[in-house]
């Protein structure tokens, strides 16, 4: 079986200790037979969304 997992991170080295969607990047990692491989780094597209909304605003869910 294989496992693909995401890790949000703002600095490439240390989680992102906000929601998920805020980070600046997703680490992309591969985990399959007791070993793991870094698979790439993506970049969030929607990290400079407007920070004036409020957190849990229905808006910055759009």
């Amino acid at each position: 079986m294989e496992l693909i997992v995401a890790f949000c991170t703002d600095d490439g080295e240390n989680f992102n200790a906000d929601h998920f969607g805020m980070a600046k990047y997703f680490h992309i990692y591969k985990f399959s037979a007791g070993k793991e491989e870094f698979v790439e780094t993506r970049e969030n597209v929607k990290y400079e969304e407007d920070e004036s909304l409020k957190h849990g605003d229905p808006g910055k869910a759009n």
